[in-house]
């Protein structure tokens, strides 16, 4: 697990802030859905003004854990809609992201953020979740950190 501290993860999400993901890899990969974010700067802004955390989702070029994730995770409906109703997802691709990858320690591929509007990380999952796991960690991500 990436741990980092307060005024590390304040740098990076300034970096963050001032780096733009791009809509697709660069094999061409569409977003996950259309409800993803390809600007990271304003699902940020996003996350701060609606008050729900951001789900930073970092993949590679040829990493098929990452392929897996998205055709199977990111697709499925009730991922989806739990993302679309209490998250803003932002796809990250680390080829046009390098040094917001570096800064926030993203060393495996696929690796997802949960970001709280306060930019305190609350969840890191490293690697491929099957759907029903994945919407665990965002649920769990939900509730008060005293409960986790």
């Amino acid at each position: 697990m990436v741990i980092l501290r307060p005024l590390m993860l304040a740098l990076a999400l300034a970096i963050l802030v001032t780096s733009s993901a791009q809509a697709a890899d660069p094999a061409g990969d569409p977003l996950p859905a259309a409800n993803w974010h390809s600007d990271v700067d304003a699902a940020f802004r996003l996350s701060k003004a609606t008050g729900r955390p951001l789900v930073l989702f970092f993949t590679a070029d040829k990493c098929s854990y990452c392929m897996l994730m998205k055709r199977q995770t990111l697709t499925n409906p009730q991922v989806q809609t739990a993302l679309e109703r209490s998250f803003v997802p932002v796809y990250v691709h680390v080829g046009k992201n390098e040094l917001l990858t570096e800064k926030l320690g993203i060393r495996s591929f696929p690796t997802t953020l949960i970001v709280s509007p306060q930019a305190k990380i609350q969840d890191v999952i490293n690697g491929y979740l099957a759907p029903k796991d994945f919407q665990h960690r965002l649920a769990t991500s939900l509730q008060p950190s005293t409960t986790r």
